[in-house]
């Protein structure tokens, strides 16, 4: 096979993991445009938490009531296929067996541990009132296996105050009061998977936790990770690029199917942690970095190992972003490689091959480049 040669950036040969991904390209419904919500939907969506209304559409604005956020939690737990079983059951006078989420409350009321949720004062659920902040983060710092006693017994600022010290709350601040949006739900339910008690992420129940990868792709049923030639089995199908480039773990069933992909985050931030890059189109160029960093613009700048500014950056430079010391690192470094073969195409590749037989995955970005 004619062998070609041509430049590569350094940080693309070594990873080709820089994905910068317009908004257009995130989204997985045509009303979710922000990259950060396409994420935390897209890894719902395929664990089966979220879903969208028939039209196609998430309605990030939109606020939850306490049914559709109780459903949500049993979802996340594993446990929705056992909410039948409480369907019957009869625990609050305004949710009866003809209530949609009878079944979804009935379990969560009776689940004892963790002990998530008890009705209101005067005996009754409302499951149609809206959610407020408070009564969210409680029952999903339950679910995390959090206590009364764990809140130091002042509530909701107790829990609150839990939250954002294990990272569930990183991305999102309301007063205990106020009523969060579907949005902001996702967030925090992402935030329970990646961050957990210990740091290490919740896994629901009938799932298997896996290493840390990093995301090459999905395609209907398919999904591409780094490093592996061959491609992993979806439960839930998925064409969305929302997750591509980022670094995290699937979780998968008992048949070894992958049930969801879940991005490492920043604990303080709520940010997923990726290989993504972007190259700049001109000297002193900041252009396409506030994708990267989510629209921050006080970040610390390091060109080739040496602390800079935006002045120092220069045309073609490699730019990555670390959310957690909220610094961006520019490099200039080049290296010139052979490469025998490109899959599928030279035109749209998705892995390639260097000389010498090492495959790389070819992530959007570096498409571009070639």
């Amino acid at each position: 096979m004619k062998k070609r040669v041509f430049s590569l950036l350094l940080a693309l040969v070594l990873a080709l993991s820089a994905a910068a991904i317009p908004a257009s390209a995130a989204e997985s419904f045509s009303d979710v445009t922000d990259k950060k919500t396409a994420q935390n939907v897209e890894v719902l969506r395929l664990l089966g938490v979220v879903e969208g209304n028939g039209a196609g559409q998430f309605n990030p604005s939109g606020l939850l009531t306490r049914a559709e956020f109780c459903k949500m939690v049993v979802v996340l737990m594993g446990k929705g296929d056992d909410a039948m079983r409480y369907k019957t059951v009869t625990i609050f006078p305004d949710v009866r067996a003809t209530h949609w989420a009878a079944g979804y409350v009935n379990l969560a009321v009776r689940q004892s541990e963790p002990k998530l949720l008890a009705g209101l004062p005067d005996g009754t659920f409302q499951p149609d009132s809206y959610i407020t902040y408070g009564q969210a983060v409680t029952i999903l710092m339950r679910v995390l296996g959090f206590a009364d006693k764990d809140s130091g017994g002042i509530w909701p600022d107790g829990y609150i105050n839990l939250a954002k010290s294990t990272g569930v709350s990183a991305g999102v601040n309301l007063t205990g009061s106020a009523n969060i949006t579907r949005a902001q739900a996702a967030q925090l339910f992402v935030n329970v998977l990646s961050t957990g008690k210990d740091g290490k992420g919740y896994t629901p129940a009938g799932c298997t936790k896996g290493e840390e990868v990093t995301l090459v792709s999905m395609n209907g049923d398919k999904l591409r990770i780094s490093g592996e030639k061959d491609p992993k089995t979806l439960v839930r199908p998925s064409s969305s690029s929302a997750l591509n480039g980022l670094k995290g773990y699937l979780l998968t069933n008992s048949d070894g199917k992958v049930v969801t992909f879940v991005p490492k985050t920043s604990s303080t931030t709520g940010a997923a942690v990726s290989n993504a890059a972007v190259i700049l189109p001109a000297d002193k160029s900041t252009s396409g970095i506030s994708a990267l960093t989510d629209g921050r613009t006080d970040y610390t700048i390091y060109r080739n190992g040496v602390l800079s500014s935006v002045s120092a950056l220069r045309k073609n430079d490699v730019v990555t972003y670390d959310a957690v010391s909220n610094t961006v690192y520019a490099c200039d470094t080049r290296v010139a490689v052979y490469y025998e073969s490109c899959e599928p195409s030279p035109s749209a590749p998705v892995s390639i091959k260097v000389l010498g037989g090492t495959q790389f995955d070819v992530l959007p970005t570096a498409q571009q480049s070639l």
